[in-house]
C-alpha cells in the first residue's frame, strides 16, 4: 500500500560559524533581484534579436526553416535521441544514484528509493501560445510521461517557458495525481494550484523541505533545498521577476544531487559547494553564455 511522503517546510538552513553569511533572496518592491549585481536580464530587444536574427542564421544565409533543418541533421550525427530501457528505469539500482538526460533541462534522478524529474518538458514546441512559440530542434523527449517510472517528486528552478511548461504539468498529474510532490521557487504555488497540482512546497533560498517516503515505515528521508543561481524570470510583459529562481540540492541519505537551472556564474555555488558538496553527480548548463 502506498503511503504518501511527509514533506515539511522549514525556514533556514543552519549556518556553520566557519562560513560566510549565506545570500539570502533580495527582493524589491515586489520583485527579486540579483543580489551580486553581476547578471542582466535578457530584453525584449534580446530576445527578438535571438528569435529572427540568430546568428548561425546569418552565416549559413538561409531561412529559419533551412536553419532548422541544418541543425536538426548535424544533431542527429553528434546528438542522436537513445530511447531509454523500460526495465533500467523501472529497476534502478538500490545502492547508487541513476541519471537519465530526457532533453534540456530535464533529467530522471533515481537515488535513495525516489524517482525525481527537474523542469520537466516534454512538449514539441516552446511558448506561451501559438504563435508566439519555437519548435524544439531535439524531439521533447526519448520517452512519454506514460514510460516514465512512478514519479515521486518534481523540482522546478525557475517559470520560463522551456523549464515550466502547462500541458506537461498538467500530463504528470493526471498520471500521478496527489502521490506527486512538486518543489517550486517562492511565488509560483499559485500558478502551480492553478495548474491542478495537488502538493506544491514553496521555498526560497536556503530554505528546505524533508520528504520522507512510507511514512510511519523505515522510509529514508531526503532533503530537497532551494539554493541560489544566476538568473531572471518572467512569463509575461508585467510579471518580471515576480517569481524566485534557484538550484536544487537533493541530500539523501545515501547520495547527493545537484541540479543548477539556468545559470550563469555567481558567488552563491560556492557557497553551495561549501555546505552540501561535494555531489555524486550534479547537472549543469552550458552553452548560452557571455562572455564566451
Amino acid at each position: 500500500m502506498y503511503t504518501p511522503p511527509v514533506a515539511n517546510r522549514r525556514r533556514d538552513v543552519a549556518e556553520n560559524d566557519e562560513m560566510e553569511e549565506l545570500q539570502k533572496a533580495v527582493k524589491v518592491n515586489g520583485r527579486y533581484i540579483d543580489p551580486w549585481g553581476s547578471g542582466r536580464m535578457t530584453s525584449k530587444t534580446d530576445l527578438l534579436r535571438w528569435l529572427f536574427k540568430e546568428k548561425n542564421e546569418r552565416e549559413i544565409g538561409g531561412t529559419w526553416r533551412d536553419l532548422f533543418q541544418f541543425k536538426t541533421e548535424e544533431l542527429d550525427k553528434t546528438l542522436p535521441v537513445l530511447t531509454p530501457e523500460s526495465a533500467v528505469l523501472s529497476s534502478p539500482p538500490s545502492d547508487d544514484i541513476q541519471v537519465t538526460w530526457l532533453g534540456h533541462a530535464c533529467v530522471l534522478v533515481q537515488m535513495d528509493g525516489l524517482n525525481i524529474l527537474t523542469d520537466p518538458h516534454f512538449s514539441t514546441h516552446v511558448g506561451p501560445s501559438k504563435l508566439l512559440r519555437i519548435k524544439r530542434y531535439r524531439p521533447p523527449a526519448p520517452c512519454t510521461i506514460n514510460e516514465l517510472p512512478r514519479i515521486d517528486a518534481v523540482c522546478i528552478s525557475h517559470n520560463h517557458y522551456d523549464h515550466l511548461d502547462f500541458k506537461t504539468v498538467q500530463e504528470l498529474n493526471d498520471r500521478f495525481g496527489e502521490q506527486l510532490y512538486w518543489f517550486v521557487p517562492m511565488g509560483l504555488k499559485h500558478w502551480m494550484i492553478d495548474s491542478r497540482c495537488q502538493n506544491v512546497i514553496e521555498l526560497e533560498w536556503w530554505e528546505e523541505a524533508e520528504f520522507l517516503k512510507n511514512a510511519g515505515t523505515d522510509g529514508n528521508s531526503v532533503k530537497f533545498i532551494f539554493t541560489p543561481s544566476q538568473h531572471w524570470c518572467r512569463r509575461s510583459l508585467m510579471d518580471e521577476n515576480k517569481v524566485l529562481w534557484g538550484s536544487w540540492s537533493i541530500i539523501g541519505p545515501k547520495h547527493t544531487f545537484f541540479f543548477a537551472g539556468d545559470t550563469g556564474y555567481c558567488k552563491g555555488f560556492k557557497q553551495i559547494g561549501k555546505k552540501f558538496g561535494p555531489f555524486d553527480f550534479a547537472a549543469i548548463p552550458i552553452g548560452a553564455y557571455k562572455p564566451r
